[in-house]
């Protein structure tokens, strides 16, 4: 265990190559951050790089303008309203119902945490590569190393209708527990999605919430990293949300809203299939 700083993004970090320190680093963090008068949780994010910030995916570009932001708002908005109206199932509802979207492909102003050490170290170890259309697979991440970032989420004694936590600086819900079983994908992955607590186009950056960063050899040894891609993403015949956002009049849909708030094509993102090895 060594701690450095990474020079290209000024972040320090702790270098960790076996896999049992790196579960006891984050159960300390993890009752340390969670002691009452602290009032926080502490969830997971796996990424094959180490970026400089912490962004969810509707605000990434370069030369992004605060006029783009919204018109992305507000087109995000409209998509989640129209997905409701052509399924009005409670799982496709509101603002759960939107970020969860973002498991199925669609930018959102929501980061996607994790709640299990070892989906984390998936996610930090492979990556998605683009096939054709709407058709992705995974493979094994090239980088030497993987990073993992523990986020703390705050909570007050405040949960809104829908299930989503408040607190002073952040909001989250854990998809677990607000998502019915039709959609698999955050209950196997343990999603749970967070955002600033008054997200806009000027409020976004999760950065401030990142309380260690742990940097680790991709090719740590253990049989629990080596989950097969068909279980992180259930195939559609488990996955009853997967099957349906899949539609082809669901990207039509969010085609038809880009066209309208004038955005390019894909800026939105799209319901992707991942072509694991039995899925349709």
């Amino acid at each position: 265990m060594k701690l450095d700083t990474n020079p290209k993004t000024n972040r320090k970090y702790v270098y960790i190559d076996d896999l049992m320190l790196i579960v006891r680093f984050l159960g300390f963090m993890k009752f340390e951050y969670n002691l009452p008068n602290k009032r926080n949780h502490i969830f997971i994010r796996g990424q094959v790089n180490d970026y400089e910030n912490m962004v969810p995916s509707i605000f990434r570009g370069e030369n992004l303008n605060s006029e783009r932001k919204e018109k992305r708002l507000n087109a995000f908005k409209k998509v989640k309203e129209e997905i409701y109206k052509l399924k009005p199932a409670a799982r496709f509802k509101g603002e759960i119902g939107g970020a969860s979207f973002q498991h199925y492909g669609l930018k959102t102003p929501w980061l996607d945490l994790v709640d299990n050490i070892f989906i984390g170290l998936w996610f930090a170890r492979n990556q998605m590569k683009w096939i054709a259309e709407e058709n992705y697979k995974i493979e094994k991440s090239k980088n030497e190393f993987g990073w993992i970032y523990l986020l703390k989420a705050d909570y007050d004694t405040k949960v809104n209708n829908e299930g989503i936590c408040m607190g002073n600086k952040t909001q989250w819900c854990d998809l677990r527990y607000h998502h019915r079983d039709l959609s698999l994908r955050p209950h196997f992955q343990h999603g749970i999605f967070i955002a600033k607590s008054k997200y806009s186009k000027e409020n976004y950056d999760l950065k401030d919430e990142i309380i260690a960063t742990i940097k680790f050899p991709i090719n740590l040894k253990n049989d629990m990293l080596d989950v097969s891609p068909n279980h992180i993403f259930p195939e559609k015949q488990y996955d009853n949300t997967y099957k349906y956002l899949t539609e082809p009049k669901i990207n039509m849909k969010i085609m038809e809203v880009e066209k309208e708030f004038g955005l390019e094509e894909r800026e939105l993102g799209r319901m992707f299939t991942i072509k694991n090895k039995n899925d349709g």
